[in-house]
């Protein structure tokens, strides 16, 4: 979004105008002699907008926004006069195909506006016609659409692990659990000829697969082994839960993270590639532009008319995927 600027004074020829930068103090008088016709491209919240009043309001009373307020601020600095309008079709201004220009970049090239002002982007084509002074916002174009609903199936959290994985995790815990049954069984009898008191149902079947689970959810199942073959077996066991459980949570949190981040559409060239999203963009504006020299955009027969709307409140209004410049997608948002 940038200012563009063409001067021509009312009653003054060419070697007469000052350029901004070559502009003096001491010319202040010359330039205070100039009586300006500015355009405003067209009503573009928050940078040119007919103020809202129970009153009639008549002259660039009749406006308010940035660019209303910044040239305000120019022309107490510089000491001249100048009229307010809006462009008379609201569009910024493209070629058409027998090199004519439309919009505010006709009433310049025309000379019926003096200078203009809004957020007209500078590109090397408007530069071969208008001059352009120092933009006083500079940024890109973006995309904003609505979020896909996330419709997550009842069993998302064994997402992280392919089913294989699950299965084997499954089995093992059967199979270490028999063997540590075995193992507590062959003891048995070492056991209770020891001194170390016995304890009644102490690694069943059942309760060696309970210990097995418990080691996997980290949580205490009230039974521990004493020989030292079970022992092995618990402390072999418990190493492989703490990877299993380690791999589990960094899979899931990139999983989720990827979920979060992931975007259908990274740039023009895959807006123009795919059919299914509609979407739109500023007639006659460097958007429209942009699309038209997408090499996929150009091959289409009647692309550009079915896609282009003339207001950026249209768009607002309608659902979908719509591109717009990032300022003023800011803006829309801070307002709802």
């Amino acid at each position: 979004m940038d200012t563009v600027v063409g001067v021509r004074g009312q009653g003054t020829t060419q070697r007469e105008l000052h350029g901004v930068r070559s502009w003096r103090r001491t010319g202040r008088s010359a330039i205070a002699a100039l009586s300006l016709e500015m355009e405003g491209a067209q009503q573009n919240a928050p940078y040119v907008m007919l103020k809202k009043s129970a009153h009639k309001l008549e002259g660039n009373d009749r406006f308010e926004g940035y660019c209303v307020d910044l040239l305000h601020e120019i022309s107490a600095t510089l000491g001249f006069r100048y009229r307010l309008k809006l462009v008379r079709d609201g569009t910024y201004g493209t070629r058409d195909s027998q090199g004519r220009w439309n919009g505010i970049m006709r009433e310049l090239v025309d000379m019926e506006a003096d200078l203009a002002i809004g957020d007209l982007t500078i590109t090397s084509e408007r530069e071969q016609s208008v001059d352009f002074t120092m933009p006083f916002m500079t940024l890109g174009v973006s995309i904003l659409y609505k979020k896909t609903d996330q419709k997550r199936f009842l069993l998302f959290f064994l997402s992280p692990l392919s089913g294989d994985v699950w299965l084997c995790v499954a089995g093992a815990c059967v199979a270490v659990s028999v063997i540590l049954c075995c193992v507590a069984r062959a003891q048995s009898a070492v056991r209770r000829n020891s001194t170390l008191p016995t304890v009644q149902g102490d690694f069943t079947l059942p309760n060696s697969f309970w210990f097995i689970v418990s080691a996997i959810t980290r949580q205490d199942c009230g039974i521990f082994p004493r020989e030292a073959s079970a022992r092995i077996i618990a402390a072999t066991w418990w190493i492989f839960s703490f990877l299993l459980v380690s791999s589990y949570t960094a899979n899931l949190t990139a999983s989720l993270t990827k979920e979060r981040l992931l975007s259908p559409i990274e740039s023009a060239e895959d807006l123009a590639k795919q059919s299914a999203v509609r979407y739109g963009c500023v007639r006659s504006g460097s958007t429209h532009a942009l699309f038209k020299m997408v090499e996929e955009w150009a091959t289409r027969d009647g692309a550009c008319a079915r896609v282009s709307c003339r207001m950026f409140e249209k768009r607002c209004e309608r659902r979908g995927r719509r591109g717009r410049r990032t300022t003023r997608r800011e803006y829309k948002m801070l307002r709802i």
